[in-house]
């Protein structure tokens, strides 16, 4: 948690050679959510570059068609408006954000 601002965002990427990976948080609060960096309307990844939120920090952004998402990963701008962001399930134990 101490490296992820609040709010704040962060992208990972998992390859073990069979299979790739692509995923974020983000952090509202002491709240912590996770998805997979995939976009519902689009298919394509949400940010390439890895910045997440949008300029006012208060949601999600697709920078490949500027739709939005809130906290809850519910698309509220755009074309993704009613669409959700696949939740990839993240807790936070003693200070860590973890997966299983």
């Amino acid at each position: 948690m101490a490296d992820l601002t609040d709010p704040g965002s962060r992208g990972f990427e998992f390859d073990d050679g069979d299979a790739f990976f692509a995923g974020f948080v983000v952090r509202h609060g002491n709240a912590v959510a996770g998805f997979v960096d995939y976009c519902p309307h689009a298919g394509w990844r949400l940010s390439p570059r890895g910045n997440f939120l949008n300029r006012a920090k208060d949601g999600i952004l697709c920078t490949g068609h500027r739709a939005e998402f809130d906290f809850d990963g519910l698309g509220t701008v755009g074309k993704c408006i009613g669409l959700s962001l696949t939740p990839w399930p993240v807790t936070v134990i003693e200070g860590m954000v973890v997966t299983a």
